[in-house]
Formats: C-alpha cells, structure tokens, sequence
C-alpha cells in the first residue's frame, strides 16, 4: 500500500499539499516509522489514566498518565499521548527509550475552570529481530475524565455519570465540546471542497475504541497499517508542529480535536481539524 502523507492550509484556494518533514537530519526520538507487524510480540499491558483532586477552593489539580509494557525489551519504545479539554489540544506526553520494555509518563497541573478531559495514546515499539529486519508493535489507549468544579457545590471529577446531577454536567459539556470539534469540522469540510458523505468519520479521541468500526472495510493486516501510518503523519505534522505552507511552524496546542476521515472508495484517509488562530488544516494519506 502507498502512503503518501500532505498537508493543507486555509489561504489556499485549491490543494497545495506539503510533505512531511524530512527526518533524515533528526534524531531517533523525532520519529515514528511503521514497519510490518511483529506476529511474535505483544503488549502485555497499556492504559490511560486520568484522575483528579480539589486542590483549594477555585483551583483542582489534573493528574494524567500513560503507561505501557511490553513482554520484552526492545530496539526502540516509543508513547504519545494527547490531552484535550473541551475538544482543544491542552497537553503533549512523548517519551522514548532504547532497549527497554516499558515505559511511564506523568504530569500534573492545575484548573480552575471546569470541563471534559479527554486523552488518546498510541504505544510504539521498533524490533530488530535480526539483521536487517525490521518490524514494529503497536497499540492505543484512551481516558476521558469530567471534573466539575462551582461555588456552591462539593468538587465532582468522574468517568461516567452516577447521578442525576452528574448526568446533566456530562451531557452539558458533551454539548458544549461536540459543538467545538463539530464547528471546526465543519469549516474544513466547507474550506477544501470535501463531501463528508463520501468518508467515514471518527474523532481521534474515540480511535483507540472505535478503529474497527473506521476501518472495518479493511483486512486486519491493512488496518494496522493504516494506523501506524496515520500516527506516523500526526507524530510529524502535528505532535512536533504544525507545518504551514510558508515553512513555519505552528504549535498544536489550542488545535481542536482532529477528525479523521476514511474514504469509502478506499482511496485516501483525510485529518481536519482547526488550529489556534481559526486556520483550518487538512491532512491527506493516500491509501
């Protein structure tokens, strides 16, 4: 399969598409690179997590980790996580080692606004096991979080609503995030010319649970493709910045929650997703 990853900007009229960022000069921790699936390795475990506590009466604080483990070491681990409140791009974890197993990655910070935390990680490792050959494992994992934090009431931080008054705080900020991620999406759509009726549309927040349901026209060899190439794309033209036409680089956080599209033809797979400033971007992987 040919992957071809390109990336669009909103002052074009047409589609001038950039290629990813060369990685020839980087370091091994600037990159993700996709190999065939390892059949003889696997993750024994990996998990998202976030949690959090009232720290003081206007302020809590947001405690998120990513983990993974593998049964073995080997040449190259590598995890990405993406942290979004309210549908925008909040926090960045990426960490790499060589010749291990596992690793661990946490953070901390304070809020005092409340809202819907939603966090996606792919897990990564390169495998050399033997000269010259190279392969790859792979896995995702997701966390969502909601944390309520007013005047009058007792701090509230929950997955998944238990009461009647915790439902209500879950479908308003569902709303009010829906609407966020949808605005933007629906912009791109208009500003590229693309006929959303001829894609199958997924938020990146709900790929780690819902790839199968994106993907299902696909043979499972090719879906893992598919998505290691897809994070390949977003760890270069995203995670590591955002490359607009000019040849600067935007930082991605404040970015909406990309969607990703996936043709229906099975031509190409698209990302949409607005930056900071309104500039709505597309990405394009040819499949």
């Amino acid at each position: 399969m040919k992957i071809e990853w390109k990336h669009t900007a909103i002052i074009l009229v047409t589609a001038l598409l950039a290629a990813f960022f060369s990685f020839g000069s980087k370091s091994v921790e600037d990159t993700i690179i996709f190999f065939p699936i390892d059949p003889d390795l696997r993750f024994n475990t990996v998990a998202t997590n976030l949690l959090a506590r009232q720290a003081g009466t206007s302020q809590y604080q947001v405690y998120w980790k990513i983990e993974s483990t593998l049964v073995k070491p080997v040449y190259l681990r590598q995890d990405i996580s993406l942290l979004y409140k309210n549908g925008r791009l909040i926090g960045i974890l990426k960490d790499w080692k060589q010749n291990q197993a596992n690793l661990l990655q946490t953070k901390s910070f304070t809020e005092q606004e409340s809202g819907l935390f939603e966090s996606v990680s792919y897990h990564y490792g390169e495998v050399h096991p033997k000269a010259n050959t190279y392969t790859s494992v792979q896995k995702m994992s997701k966390d969502h979080l909601y944390a309520i934090l007013t005047p009058k009431k007792d701090f509230q931080a929950f997955h998944d609503s238990s009461n009647n008054e915790q439902r209500a705080w879950q479908h308003t900020f569902d709303k009010y995030t829906k609407s966020i991620v949808e605005t933007a999406f629906t912009d791109a759509l208009k500003q590229f010319g693309i006929l959303e009726n001829h894609y199958i549309a997924l938020p990146l927040t709900d790929l780690a649970s819902r790839f199968d349901e994106l993907l299902k026209s696909f043979p499972p060899e090719q879906r893992e493709e598919i998505i290691g190439k897809l994070w390949e794309g977003l760890y270069k033209n995203y995670v590591m910045g955002i490359k607009k036409e000019d040849g600067s680089i935007l930082n991605p956080i404040g970015s909406t929650v990309p969607i990703v599209l996936v043709a229906k033809n099975h031509s190409e797979l698209l990302i949409l997703f607005q930056t900071s400033d309104g500039t709505p971007i597309l990405l394009r992987q040819s499949l």
